[in-house]
């Protein structure tokens, strides 16, 4: 997803890779599992990435920053 929002009616559950391109926000309660990756990458123009969760984030897994 690149500078997108998502969101689901209960819990969002990550069991797999998601990829967040520059900006990504959840409008709802998000969750990884043990074996998910969250992996942030930069946009071509600032060099930043950002994921915001508006609900409450339980992280189990990975979160993977890339440069």
């Amino acid at each position: 997803m690149r500078s997108a929002g998502f969101s689901a009616a209960t819990t969002l559950d990550n069991a797999g890779t998601l990829i967040a391109n520059a900006g990504a926000t959840a409008n709802g309660p998000f969750t990884t599992s043990a074996t998910s990756i969250l992996r942030l990458l930069p946009d071509n123009t600032t060099g930043f990435a950002n994921f915001t969760s508006a609900g409450s984030f339980t992280n189990n897994g990975a979160i993977d920053c890339r440069a």
